[in-house]
């Protein structure tokens, strides 16, 4: 269907639900206007690139979509679980609107773990400091995201009709949708993850210097937003390389260890040290594990030792990992502006602003290999698969169900898809896709039991599996069409 002989009605009947919205709700109204900006600058974009009808339709109903579950959020306010960054990303946006509207451009004494929060802050400059716009711009974000699902199925060999179906699906998944269209980092993670594995296969594929820049850069990125992240992306680009390039081994083994060397320094210009030493060497320590996997999240949790100070609450977990340090008696410390501070007991988690009714209690069980394989197995099926029922803690927390039950039939379309990918090429380079799932759930399944924040940061996971879903079907309708062949044949 060729939309563009209404291209004028569709225009006025968008300026007709502009006016109102300003009429009735100007902070709605101008949150609008900043999608249809963003909405419509996009669309030529891809005009002019001459991309398929069908992805532009896509792209457009993904930005409808998002942009109506906004305002759905922003009138409803609902939220089946409490707390959340997004009340500290948007005092902190807040701020720096202030300062740019005062013409003052230093960020000096604004709470920034990221500079998501200035991002955000920049367009509350333009427009109004509402959160609803910074939800708009993650609905434009979110569109974005299901162009690169579309081409990452396209890239793994599915037709354009199975690489909008993927798209559909990814548009639709709930946590997605609803964690995304918070005013939260999710969808900035999300699509920088998703556009460096679609240069990571295209890489693996055909190797260029300028794709290698490229994806330097976005690695430096998603280790900026969410560090662990970016040091499995890395990993796993840097273990495709040596398992599923298309060139000799000699060559790349040679190029493996240049890249090897260098992106090394992607988390070192992040901030994190070389190869996020900084992090790391502080993320393995058995009391950090301890407490995000047994206390930070446990309501139940009551401290053996004194009551200390809490952590300051525009610190997000990711950041707390990343200022521990260790004192002369052997007590885990908390490091803002070179003071340190005593790790919280009971008081932070009374305190918390996280959701501590969707945890699920699990030890680490350091002190017995069995006791940690079994729990360490339980908490990578949460991590994958959850949660489950025996989880929820509410009546609200059924609603996961929309997404866990459709998930658990989708991940065995998606098993199969693999299996029949590898039956193909047992060296094909689409399996850097599965290769980070599988890692990405592995890490998370070490720190955290709280379910709530795991269907939050699993998303980039469970999106990257999406892509195989098509290869589930090949052998069925190959099989049906060979069927009907031979009915008609003898007839």
């Amino acid at each position: 269907m060729n939309i563009y002989p209404f291209r004028k009605h569709i225009l006025l009947a968008l300026a007709v639900l502009l006016g109102t919205a300003l009429f009735f709700d100007r902070d709605v109204g101008l949150a609008m206007l900043l999608a249809f900006l963003l909405g419509g600058i996009t669309f030529l974009v891809f005009r002019r690139a001459r991309v398929e009808q069908g992805l532009l339709f896509l792209f457009v109903g993904a930005l409808a979509f998002h942009g109506a579950v906004v305002l759905f959020l922003h009138y409803t306010g609902f939220q089946p679980f409490t707390g959340g960054d997004y009340g500290i990303y948007h005092a902190s946006a807040q701020e720096v609107a202030a300062r740019l509207h005062q013409g003052v451009f230093s960020l000096e004494g604004i709470p920034l773990p990221h500079y998501y929060p200035v991002i955000i802050g920049v367009f509350y400059a333009l427009f109004t400091p509402s959160m609803v716009v910074g939800q708009m711009f993650n609905a434009w974000l979110a569109s974005f995201v299901v162009v690169l699902l579309y081409f990452l199925a396209r890239e793994t060999g599915a037709s354009r009709a199975w690489a909008v179906v993927v798209g559909l699906l990814g548009m639709a998944y709930p946590s997605f949708v609803f964690f995304g269209d918070l005013l939260l980092k999710e969808h900035v993670v999300t699509l920088l993850v998703l556009a460096g594995l679609l240069l990571v296969l295209r890489i693996l594929k055909h190797f260029s210097w300028w794709k290698i820049l490229f994806l330097f850069a976005l690695a430096i990125f998603m280790v900026h937003f969410r560090v662990y992240v970016g040091l499995i992306f890395i990993g796993v680009f840097l273990l495709s390389w040596m398992l599923l390039a298309q060139m000799p081994l000699r060559k790349r083994a040679f190029l493996g260890v240049f890249l090897f060397v260098v992106f090394g320094f992607a988390p070192l210009l992040a901030g994190d040290g070389y190869y996020g030493s900084v992090f790391v060497s502080r993320a393995i320590d058995s009391k950090v594990v301890r407490y995000y996997k047994e206390e930070v999240f446990n309501p139940e949790f009551q401290s053996v030792g004194p009551v200390l100070e809490t952590i300051p609450a525009e610190e997000t977990y990711e950041n707390i990992i990343k200022k521990w340090e260790r004192t002369p008696e052997g007590q885990p410390k908390y490091v803002e502006g070179g003071a340190a501070m005593d790790l919280p007991g009971d008081a932070a988690v009374s305190k918390s602003s996280r959701n501590k009714a969707s945890v699920t209690y699990l030890t680490t069980g350091f002190e017995n290999p069995l006791l940690f394989l079994w729990n360490y197995a339980r908490s990578f099926l949460l991590t994958a698969f959850g949660p489950f029922p025996w989880h929820f803690k509410t009546p609200l927390h059924a609603i996961t169900l929309l997404e866990t039950v459709p998930w658990w039939v989708l991940a065995a379309l998606i098993g199969k898809g693999i299996i029949v990918k590898f039956r193909r090429n047992r060296r094909s380079p689409e399996f850097a896709l599965a290769l980070f799932s599988f890692a990405a759930f592995a890490a998370l399944a070490f720190y955290f039991n709280n379910f709530g924040i795991l269907m939050r940061i699993r998303e980039p996971a469970f999106l990257a599996l999406l892509p195989f879903l098509p290869f589930a079907f090949r052998g069925e309708i190959l099989y049906t069409i060979s069927r009907m062949k031979m009915m008609l044949k003898r007839r």
